[in-house]
């Protein structure tokens, strides 16, 4: 399940608040190397820029968040 919830934030590019709260949730009570693997993609797609992050979409748009 939470490969899947991964999977799909990968597809779409963006990762909400509550679907990143929710993972931690599910990560806290159960991980498999499987999960784990897919956290690692996930992470790598947000430093990169490929998935973007709903917490910092919304600092940016208050103007908390500097952009060199």
């Amino acid at each position: 399940m939470i490969s899947d919830i991964i999977k799909q934030v990968l597809q779409t590019g963006y990762l909400s608040v509550t679907t990143e709260q929710k993972l931690r949730v599910m990560f806290e009570n159960c991980s498999t190397l499987e999960e784990l693997d897919a956290l690692s993609d996930l992470q790598g797609a947000i430093l990169s820029g490929q998935v973007t992050r709903d917490l910092c979409v919304t600092a940016y748009k208050r103007g908390s968040v500097a952009v060199e």
